[in-house]
């Protein structure tokens, strides 16, 4: 009896291997990094053609915890906004603690420069060099103390050649940021930039002790998942003047995945933009780096402003709000940022039965228990 259960078991798993294989949608597909397309990416370009804005060896004023801040203060989000360079590069998730102990810290997912691990993201804009775009040591000014839900935050920044540069942040309930980039010109010369989005990570992070685990630069680019882990950026840095991943097209999102974790920037899905994952290493220290960039440069009109919206993520891979996230804002592929492995066919529908069951006992451990009945009893 024992082994003719065996067999049926076998004989099951094969068919659904066959099934995953020829009828069920396969997993994302890793397209190679293109070894022309990072050359090209690398080549000089023409004087106000900026290049998609590159790592720069050290920041020119550093970010630290002294510096003028805008507080965070959202439902499960808690940071501040570095006033120098327009910097998010605190954030706290008000839900999750370094252990399990509710007395230990908050899980910081990122810090200015002057932490041991810094991590920050920023939104800037490229020009050609007559025209004076917001940098590392730019002083914004703010409109108010503090970004809630109810009550965005705007930068604003004076460049003294009539043009006026803002950023507008809003918050949602959870992890998700807008952020609307502006420039207003004020002058009698047109002028054209180019918005660009960048996350920045100075330090290594530790590998997580699971080698089936994903770590590393992941993104969604014309619908396909992009893994670049920290070793792979390194090397392809090293051989490309730093680029370890370029492509260009519409929408799509970036950004650094943890365990837990995810910080991502998400570009306008209509419009075309250069992704640029980067790599560098100065003074010891690991750079690492991935940004967008209009493909296009905005052309802004004296007395006309140009307009450029992204969102930002930043907290925890919870399956069910990424899967909220893909389907109610069109974010394609976001739920992957979860690694299900080679047969997500079997361990994503797991997972949702056990969290049912969890739903309804309040109880991992019971639900599990259940789950593992009924996969019994249908064998």
């Amino acid at each position: 009896m024992d082994r003719n259960r065996l067999l049926l078991f076998f004989a099951l798993s094969a068919v659904i291997l066959a099934v995953s294989q020829f009828v069920l949608p396969h997993p994302p597909v890793h397209a190679p990094v293109h070894k022309a397309a990072i050359e090209q990416s690398a080549q000089p370009v023409s004087p106000g053609q900026p290049a998609s804005p590159g790592l720069p060896a050290t920041p020119s004023a550093p970010d630290t915890r002294a510096a003028p801040r805008a507080k965070i203060n959202a439902a499960r989000l808690a940071g501040s906004i570095s006033l120098i360079g327009a910097r998010v590069d605190e954030m706290a998730l008000k839900d999750y603690h370094e252990t399990v102990q509710k007395s230990s810290p908050l899980v910081h997912v990122l810090q200015p420069a002057d932490d041991a691990e810094p991590s920050s993201i920023q939104l800037g804009w490229a020009a050609g060099a007559d025209v004076k775009v917001p940098d590392d040591t730019t002083l914004w000014t703010s409109s108010g103390g503090e970004l809630t839900e109810a009550h965005p935050l705007t930068l604003t920044w004076d460049n003294g050649q009539g043009l006026t540069y803002a950023i507008e942040f809003s918050i949602d309930a959870n992890y998700m940021f807008s952020a609307r980039q502006s420039v207003r010109n004020g002058g009698t010369k047109a002028v054209d930039v180019w918005p660009w989005q960048r996350i920045r990570r100075d330090y290594l992070p530790p590998a997580a002790s699971y080698s089936v685990l994903f770590e590393g630069m992941l993104g969604v680019m014309d619908g396909r998942t992009q893994e670049v882990t920290y070793p792979k950026a390194r090397s392809e840095g090293e051989k490309n003047d730093g680029a370890a991943y370029t492509h260009e097209g519409a929408g799509g999102w970036a950004g650094f995945c943890d365990k837990y974790w995810l910080t991502a920037v998400i570009p306008d899905q209509a419009t075309p933009v250069k992704a640029l994952w980067h790599y560098n290493k100065d003074d010891g220290h690991d750079h690492y780096q991935v940004s967008y960039q209009a493909a296009a440069p905005q052309h802004v009109a004296p007395g006309a402003p140009a307009v450029f919206s992204s969102r930002l993520f930043v907290g925890a891979k919870e399956v069910h709000l990424l899967d909220r996230y893909e389907t109610q804002l069109n974010i394609p592929r976001f739920s992957y940022a979860v690694d299900w492995g080679r047969f997500f066919f079997l361990t994503k529908p797991f997972f949702y039965a056990i969290d049912w069951f969890y739903s309804v006992t309040g109880n991992f451990g019971i639900a599990i228990l259940i789950f593992t009945v009924l996969v019994k009893i249908a064998f």
